[in-house]
């Protein structure tokens, strides 16, 4: 599969990747009756999203669609206009992204990709954001828990490869390993917040 295209966050001036969000609520495609379909294999969900923190508060500011039956609303009043691939795009939007849960956020990759599975252990800096409707609540950096894991993923990769103490059966010892390390990293990326009972609110 290509390398796939990263939806990206702008927050106190520096440009992130979005790596996941608690509730998959980004970019909230249901709320505007978008079916979005491939149009390149390089963007498979058939969309890319720009979003930028303003006062505190998470806004959509660019989304490149295409939709399974060319429906394209206004968004905030914009119209799309067809952009450099042929596909429509909306620009100069900006939209409250409401939601309540955390976005997780990483740049600076330290770790190369393997074609979309971006984990929290790819980046240097990696940081969550926990929200309320859509406002900050707080922010957690998680950059030395994504440091720790990518160093012993990477020792156990280097281990694997030249083939240094490993116990003989090993394979099995060695993957069940390599993927609790990796699940660890997805947590990082998806955990759900335990702040955020809003019911209890």
């Amino acid at each position: 599969m290509t390398m796939q295209a990263a939806d990206r966050v702008l927050y106190n001036g520096d440009e992130y990747e979005l790596l996941g969000d608690s509730k998959g609520e980004l970019p909230m495609l249901k709320r505007y009756g978008f079916e979005p379909i491939c149009w390149t294999t390089g963007c498979y969900k058939g969309y890319i999203a720009k979003y930028e923190i303003f006062d505190n508060s998470l806004y959509l500011t660019h989304l490149t669609i295409q939709d399974r039956n060319k429906h394209y609303p206004e968004i905030g009043g914009i119209k799309p206009e067809i952009g450099s691939e042929g596909v429509p795009e909306y620009s100069g939007i900006r939209e409250p992204m409401p939601i309540t849960g955390s976005v997780v956020i990483g740049k600076d990759e330290a770790d190369s990709l393997l074609l979309d599975f971006r984990a929290p252990h790819n980046y240097s800096v990696v940081l969550r954001l926990k929200m309320r409707d859509g406002v900050i609540d707080s922010v957690v950096d998680l950059s030395e828990e994504s440091a720790a894991l990518r160093s012993e993923i990477n020792e156990l990769k280097e281990k694997r490869l030249k083939q240094l103490d490993l116990p003989s059966p090993e394979p099995m010892e060695w993957r069940e390993r390599y993927e609790q390390l990796l699940d660890r990293s997805w947590v990082l990326k998806y955990g759900k917040d335990e702040i955020m009972d809003t019911d209890n609110k």
